[in-house]
């Protein structure tokens, strides 16, 4: 019972429900053995959807939340999964859609779990604008997007301030950031 809950977690409604029951099967089977990781392809769809999709109030934002809800998962997040499968520059772009603050907030969500992994994975969330875009949602009117954004950045700032070798460090940017803020 426990397995069955996992692995409907990690994979979500959408793209394990695609194709014929017993192809999946049979293809998981066949990626366990070659020494591919089951969610590799849900993964796949998922950024898809978030990469081609147009519709940003409804499929988008279900591929999004999938996308966090994948990288939420304990234990073994598929964080290296999601950064190879380019959509993290997407993800950083709905950081900055004013009119659409669920897709905001599933999207700053995502991209702090990403800053959760290993060092290269942080570097691709910073490379691609993502400590900037989230600390410009820190002004943003939706007070939750703002806590859950503020949160994940106190969570992970010491892992953004240990990344030294950077020219310019993720913490650096944090406290320039906020120096530069108009008082309250």
């Amino acid at each position: 019972m426990r397995q069955r809950r996992e692995r409907s977690w990690d994979q979500p409604e959408e793209a394990s429900t695609t194709g014929n029951n017993n192809n999946n099967s049979s293809s998981r089977s066949e990626e366990r053995r070659e020494g591919v990781d089951p969610r590799t392809g849900a993964v796949g769809v998922l950024a898809r959807r978030c990469l081609e999709g147009s519709d940003l109030g409804g499929d988008v934002l279900a591929a999004t939340a999938d996308l966090r809800k994948l990288l939420s998962a304990e234990g073994n997040p598929p964080i290296g999964i999601v950064v190879n499968s380019g959509v993290i520059p997407r993800l950083i772009q709905f950081m900055g859609m004013l009119d659409y603050p669920k897709l905001q907030y599933e999207a700053a969500w995502a991209i702090t779990n990403v800053s959760s992994g290993t060092t290269a994975e942080t570097e691709e969330v910073i490379k691609n604008g993502g400590v900037s875009a989230l600390l410009s949602l820190l002004a943003s009117h939706d007070l939750e997007l703002c806590e859950q954004v503020f949160l994940r950045l106190i969570s992970n700032y010491w892992l953004f301030g240990g990344l030294e070798t950077l020219p310019v460090t993720p913490l650096r940017i944090v406290i320039s950031y906020f120096h530069c803020m108009p008082s309250l």
